[in-house]
């Protein structure tokens, strides 16, 4: 092409003026970079000092004889002046003068005009990069992902070759740095599969539609699966730089109305949890965190991004990948926790998982996910590819979270739910299998990994009887009963069963579909309830030590915390009383600390002390009051390594003297588009107390509000129980009276209305 509109212009301009005039190729064609049917885009330039005489004639000679040929031809005529002003207007116009190259003529005249292309994009790229950030996104709505979608279009699809070129134009900032190699050679590559997917086609596209795999596979010699992996791979490698990139610019820009204001970088560093901070807007690891001894590592890290929708440093990353320490089978306890965490943890979840899978991180902790890794799924009616679609069923359960009495079973049956694929026979057959091999591993207790199991066999019974069966029959609510254990999982298999639906594509879901299985929920409900139930969360929190008489026998639980308030550290000594009436202990265990602190024995202060915490920074997981001779003795399982305890010593102190005011030092309540908190007492799920669960959005102070609502209902708290999925809190409360008996249904009541007040 460069040899004919040479030939061309060397012919429209013998005999006359050549300076000052000059073909310059832009866009992909500037790049070197034109596919069987890519449109050839040049522009004649000129200096403004050219009659127009001249240049019309020779653009006449240029342009006819390209038309004459059906050459697909983008063409303009321009000075160099009028470059620059189309290149501020049109942000594509400028993203495709960046790579302007000199074709024919002036020589000079062309590399003036991209320098000052180039100087212009640095200097106005505080307006420009908003605009180039916006155009990314919703291209990214209206085109879906390259990696995972059922026909990605190799050059508007988020990962694709317009990516690989946003790149480029960020790199031209120099704002930011990237991989330049590994950039270029995913773009490359994707240029090579275009130029088939043009050949075969026998027309410009861009989208590789199925029927088009085959043969696009056969001229380049590999497998149809093959193919489709190596593309989805490189779209998936793409779409990671580009969001590392536009990260890296947020940390060295803030906005400013609809542009950007330089930043000077400063070294904050926010500690998260043991070995993991918080960094110029991406997870590092803190100076003394040990990867070759600490397997919970990488799940703690990747949780902290996921919740706060950034990615772990190159650098972080990379180290995990190298050093992080195998964990031990079964998995303990907060290793389960975290991981229930980072399935929860909501829209950030894809972005950090897609990392972790890329490093390999994900194969040690489920090596089943090659099975559907960047896998086609044989349903047309998929929007994404299995393990996209896995991960984003992930994402719709956690909005289900406050629906089901164990999201973090919910969570993990989603990522689970389609494992079964990649073979010929029943997935969901299959999957339950391999999923309960999974939870056991992951160190479910069996009734645990039962309900997980059970959850991915029938995760197609619910829509498939709704829409297959006559639900005015009763046998139809009574063969989905038989299936299920109690109310409690139907609400988790009626859970996953929208999540995975939403996680389809918006057809998977239509209103219809959704009122019939609402119906049939609805009946199975009725079924089970004149079935005697028992609580799932009394399996996760069991106070097996408590008898019938309420006196207590050694019973660990999950958490860590006995039922005589022994932790798993042996300690069983109240700590010395300091100043104010108040001793402290702080010891470390497994994945954070036990902190001790015993005070003055009144209804009160299990909730002042959870105040006290709460002002301090701490993550509280559990909590255990014990009264000994007038002094009450409370027991804090916190996820913080690093405890300050001259500041909380120090607060104790205050409070115990009236002038720490803990309702005017707390964090404000969720904003109000947060759903209402869901407070309900179980049923049967102790003897010897009543049960209140408590389901909300995490914050800090939360807690301490519960225990305040209670404490004002005039109960105590005999136990609590903590778990944060995502942004999710699940808190669960074992009460008694001043008698150390469960409670009436009047006082139930009271305190529910009291924990709803305290909760806003």
């Amino acid at each position: 092409m460069d040899t004919k509109i040479g030939g061309l212009f060397a012919a429209a301009t013998r005999g006359g003026p050549t300076s000052g005039l000059s073909v310059v190729a832009i866009g992909g064609y500037g790049r070197g970079e034109l596919s069987p049917f890519s449109d050839i885009d040049v522009v004649l330039v000129h200096d403004r000092a050219l009659g127009s005489t001249c240049v019309s004639r020779v653009a006449d000679a240029l342009w006819y004889p390209l038309w004459d040929q059906r050459i697909p031809l983008d063409h303009a005529v321009r000075d160099t002046a009028q470059m620059q002003t189309m290149a501020d207007q049109d942000l594509r116009a400028a993203l495709g003068m960046l790579d302007a190259r000199h074709v024919a003529g002036d020589a000079e005249l062309a590399a003036r005009l991209r320098t000052a292309v180039l100087e212009r994009w640095r200097l106005r790229a505080t307006v420009r990069l908003p605009q180039l950030a916006e155009s990314t996104r919703l291209r990214a709505l209206e085109h879906g992902e390259l990696a995972y979608s059922a026909a990605p279009d190799l050059k508007e699809s988020s990962g694709g070759l317009r990516d690989g070129v946003s790149l480029r134009a960020l790199v031209a900032t120099w704002l930011v740095d990237i991989p330049h190699e590994e950039s270029e050679a995913c773009r490359h590559r994707l240029l090579d599969i275009r130029d088939v997917l043009h050949e075969v086609a026998g027309r410009r596209t861009d989208r590789l539609t199925p029927d088009l795999v085959p043969a696009v596979a056969a001229v380049r010699g590999v497998p149809p699966d093959d193919l489709m992996f190596e593309l989805r791979d490189v779209g998936r490698r793409t779409a990671h730089l580009a969001h590392v990139a536009w990260q890296r610019i947020d940390q060295v820009s803030r906005p400013r109305g609809k542009a950007l204001r330089i930043r000077r970088r400063r070294p904050d560093l926010v500690v998260l949890g043991r070995g993991v901070a918080l960094a110029q807007g991406e997870v590092v690891l803190t100076a003394d965190a040990e990867p070759l001894t600490d397997p919970l590592l990488g799940l703690r890290a990747a949780g902290f991004a996921a919740e706060r929708g950034v990615l772990l440093a190159s650098a972080t990353a990379a180290r995990l990948a190298r050093d992080a320490a195998p964990l031990t089978e079964p998995w303990p306890p907060a290793a389960r926790q975290l991981l229930a965490g980072l399935l929860g943890a909501g829209p950030g979840l894809p972005a950090v998982w897609q990392q972790v899978d890329q490093i390999g991180i994900v194969d040690r902790w489920l090596p089943e996910w090659a099975h559907v890794r960047l896998r086609s799924s044989a349903a047309e009616i998929h929007t994404y590819t299995i393990d996209r679609h896995s991960i984003e069923a992930c994402v719709r359960a956690a909005q289900l979270a406050r629906s089901v009495r164990r999201p973090d079973l919910l969570v993990t049956a989603a990522l689970l739910h389609d494992i079964g694929k990649g073979a010929d026979d029943d997935h969901s057959r299959r999957g339950a299998q391999m999923a309960a091999q999974i939870a056991a591993r992951w160190g479910f207790s069996q009734t645990d990994t039962s309900i997980v199991s059970r959850l991915v066999r029938h995760h197609l019974l619910l829509p498939q009887l709704a829409t297959r069966r006559d639900l005015g029959d009763p046998a139809t609510a009574a063969l989905v009963s038989e299936v299920l254990g109690s109310a409690n999982e139907l609400d988790l298999l009626a859970a996953l069963t929208r999540a995975d639906a939403l996680a389809t594509s918006p057809a998977a879901w239509s209103t219809w579909r959704a009122r019939l299985v609402d119906e049939l929920v609805g009946q199975v409900r009725v079924v089970l309830g004149r079935q005697p139930t028992v609580s799932a969360l009394s399996a996760e929190h069991p106070e097996t030590g408590v008898t019938e008489t309420g006196h207590a026998e050694t019973g660990v639980t999950d958490t860590g915390v006995t039922e005589t308030g022994v932790t798993e550290t042996g300690v069983t000594e109240p700590p010395p009383v300091g100043h104010g009436g108040f001793g402290l202990m702080v010891e470390p265990n497994d994945d954070g600390s036990t902190i001790s602190i015993a005070g003055p024995d009144h209804p009160r202060l299990l909730s002042d002390i959870a105040g006290v915490l709460a002002l301090s920074g701490i993550s509280i997981r559990s909590a255990r009051m014990t009264a000994m001779a007038e002094r009450g003795l409370t027991r804090w399982n916190v996820g913080n390594t690093a405890v300050d305890e001259v500041r909380i010593r120090h607060r104790l102190e205050r409070l115990a003297g009236g002038t720490l005011n803990l309702e005017g030092n707390q964090a404000s309540l969720p904003k109000s588009g947060a759903p209402p908190a869901r407070v309900e007492f179980l049923g049967n799920a102790s003897r010897s107390a009543s049960v209140l669960e408590v389901q909300a959005a995490d914050h800090r102070g939360l807690v301490w509000r519960i225990c305040r609502g209670i404490a004002d209902a005039g109960v105590r708290v005999r136990s609590a129980h903590i778990e944060t999925l995502g942004r999710e809190a699940v808190d669960v409360f074992y009460l008694v009276n001043g008698s150390g008996s469960a409670l009436t249904p009047d006082a139930m009541s009271l305190v529910e209305q009291r924990v709803r007040q305290a909760l806003g």
